[in-house]
């Protein structure tokens, strides 16, 4: 405010030098400037006395209006508080309530305890009476049979079919359940699994090497696959029975069935082999086999020069006899029968290891789907590879041994 005020006195003092010229303004410039100075020293003596006589004035009721308004605020939250206070009794008193209503059903659950120890008393003296009774009622009723023979013997034939239906029913049930477990006839599986064996025995052989990958695939039957003739088995075996007596055992031993298949499904797919790897390496190893020839030969010249004590210069004039070539070629003919065979049987054994696990769950099928065995104690699926060929020359080395102990005397008769 002071700063607009001289402001404006300086903006006067320059236009009247403007009017009046130098001359003029400096006659009267001290008694202006005087004039001018009283009235900033008045404005600063006016300014004093608002800010501090007016402002504190209004701060004061500023302040009032803030007290007031607190004190408003102050009233309600005694009244909330108030209200609390109230809410709090009222939730102690329907405390105190609710446990004398606790109180009060406790007091009648063990009155109620009581009447059910008595209603239990008199139970035992109706069924006490009720056997008296019965006792009574045979007499009476043989009292009427001796007056009434024809109804009597009537009704003892009448209870004498209906416990034997009872029995019947129960019977055939426990009989189609030994049959599922194999306990009685012969399951639907085990004569898949005869047909799988069967038809192994000519898959690893001379002039099939060709075919394996096919007749592999053939026997590894996935147990998911024969469950719909394991289930129609079933029914047909059922449906030789007359209907009144099966409706309820078809149904108790279908659905018991069904849902264990259903429940365990997960265990009756199995792991698959490459059938294609299985039959290259098996053609590989078939196509190479003149290690385990030389082997086999060395062996078959090292036995039986020991089995007939030969010594080196034997050896040496036999070899120039003219029948050594005719012996030697007996020799190969022997020992490339003898290496093929071992190879033959070394890759069937593998492939009824490797097979042995999916053959396990076709076998127990029906102990699967009926609860009998628990899937985790089923054989565990290893590698599904080919016999490497290390292995199988190992076989081949062990089966040429064997083969010569077995064969040694009768091999080198002659």
């Amino acid at each position: 405010m002071e700063r607009s005020l001289l402001r404006r006195l300086l903006q006067e003092q320059h236009r009247a030098q403007l009017q009046h010229g130098p001359s003029q303004v400096a006659a009267k410039s001290w008694g202006n400037i005087a004039a001018n100075w009283s009235q900033v020293v008045m404005v600063i003596v006016v300014a004093w006395g608002y800010f501090f006589t007016v402002v504190p004035v209004f701060q004061k009721e500023k302040l009032s209006e803030d007290l007031a308004r607190m004190e408003m605020e102050r009233s309600e939250l005694n009244k909330n508080l108030e209200t609390l206070v109230g809410y709090e009794r009222r939730a102690k008193e329907y405390i105190e309530h609710a446990k004398e209503v606790q109180d009060r059903l406790e007091a009648e659950v063990e009155s109620l305890d009581q009447e059910r120890t008595e209603a239990t008393k008199k139970i035992q003296v109706v069924e006490s009476d009720l056997t008296r009774i019965s006792r009574d009622r045979k007499r009476l009723q043989e009292s009427l049979d001796l007056t009434s023979a024809k109804l009597a013997g009537a009704q003892d034939a009448l209870a004498t079919i209906e416990a034997r239906l009872v029995q019947a029913e129960d019977r055939l049930y426990q009989t189609h359940r030994r049959q599922l477990l194999g306990q009685h006839q012969w399951p639907y599986e085990h004569y898949v699994r005869i047909k799988m064996e069967t038809s192994k025995v000519d898959v690893f052989r001379k002039g099939g090497e060709l075919a394996v990958a096919q007749a592999l695939r053939e026997q590894y039957i996935q147990p998911i696959t024969i469950v719909a003739g394991k289930v129609s088995q079933i029914e047909s075996n059922l449906g030789a029975f007359d209907k009144m007596e099966i409706d309820t055992i078809e149904a108790r031993i279908l659905s018991e069935y069904k849902e264990g298949l259903a429940k365990q499904a997960g265990f009756l797919v199995c792991k698959e082999p490459d059938f294609n790897d299985w039959q290259a390496e098996y053609i590989a190893i078939t196509s190479n086999t003149a290690d385990m020839q030389a082997l086999c030969e060395e062996k078959y010249l090292s036995e039986m020069a020991r089995e007939r004590s030969f010594s080196p210069e034997d050896i040496a004039y036999i070899k120039q006899s003219s029948e050594w070539k005719s012996f030697l070629g007996g020799v190969s003919r022997n020992c490339r029968s003898e290496v093929r065979y071992a190879i033959d049987r070394s890759f069937s054994d593998h492939w009824r290891t490797i097979s042995s696990p999916c053959n396990d769950r076709i076998d127990n099928l029906s102990q699967i789907a009926l609860g009998e065995l628990d899937p985790s104690n089923l054989k565990p699926f290893s590698d599904l590879s080919p016999p490497s060929p290390e292995w199988v020359s190992l076989r081949v080395e062990k089966s040429i041994n064997e083969w010569m102990e077995a064969n040694g005397s009768r091999l080198f008769r002659h």
